[in-house]
């Protein structure tokens, strides 16, 4: 009889995992960009929403460990994956190099999603440090109309203040803020499109019939994901007024 560690650590039962763990984080990116776009309602929407999630008390804490385990193991499987896939591949390329006539590019694919996928994992870090913890590391939001203080069960009520002054005129470097999340939002665009067919892939969704619609939904899901986070910065340096304006 089989066991469940061997099904797990098994080539097949690593790319299961990475499948249900993108799931979880490609749904997770959704209720997030869904949560996000309250800034387009304002100052008082989006602090409501941020309320509300704070609201939830402990609750909010096993649901950001839920995803801090989903995202690892995402990242674990995803590196075990390529490096079985890569050492595979290696070797059948190295038995058949006489008839290919030339070096192979049979990482480009796989290659680029970790690639993409560490540098989405370093703005995540980069990402909770400016919004989740900032209350951690400073007592105030920015200057002018943004000089507001703040303390730890106060924060959550001042967020739209917090992402209003990261992305403003007025902040010295709300410019680079503003080009770095709409760099990384083109990343993030590419990596879903290619996580999501090949999520679907991997956990059995994928068939002849099937695959183009599959890859054109994955194109427009994409889509979809690095154009919503990719206006939200730049409607935030364009047009959001200071808190209270």
């Amino acid at each position: 009889m089989v066991s469940w560690k061997q099904v797990l650590t098994s080539s097949v039962g690593k790319k299961i995992l990475n499948g249900l763990s993108a799931i979880g984080a490609v749904l997770f990116v959704f209720a997030h960009l869904g949560g996000n776009l309250t800034l387009l309602g304002g100052q008082a929407a989006f602090n409501d929403y941020a309320a509300k999630l704070h609201a939830l008390g402990p609750l909010l804490y096993v649901l950001e460990f839920g995803l801090i385990g989903v995202f690892l193991l995402h990242i674990v499987t995803s590196l075990a994956v390529t490096a079985e896939s890569s050492d595979t591949r290696s070797t059948d390329y190295e038995a058949s190099q006489s008839s290919k006539g030339g070096p192979s590019n049979y990482g480009f694919a796989s290659n680029y999603m970790i690639i993409s996928g560490l540098f989405l994992l370093v703005f995540m870090i980069v990402h909770l440090v400016q919004f989740r913890f900032r209350h951690w590391w400073t007592d105030t939001i920015g200057q002018g109309a943004w000089d507001i203080g703040i303390t730890g069960s106060d924060y959550y009520k001042h967020l739209y203040a917090t992402v209003d002054w990261t992305f403003a005129p007025a902040n010295p470097l709300g410019e680079f803020w503003v080009l770095f999340y709409c760099g990384v939002m083109l990343f993030l665009g590419f990596h879903a499109r290619h996580g999501i067919w090949s999520m679907l892939q991997t956990v059995g969704a994928m068939n002849k019939r099937w695959k183009t619609g599959i890859y054109g939904a994955a194109l427009v899901l994409g889509l979809a994901l690095a154009v919503g986070f990719f206006w939200l910065p730049i409607h935030m340096y364009v047009f959001s007024p200071p808190p209270g304006g």
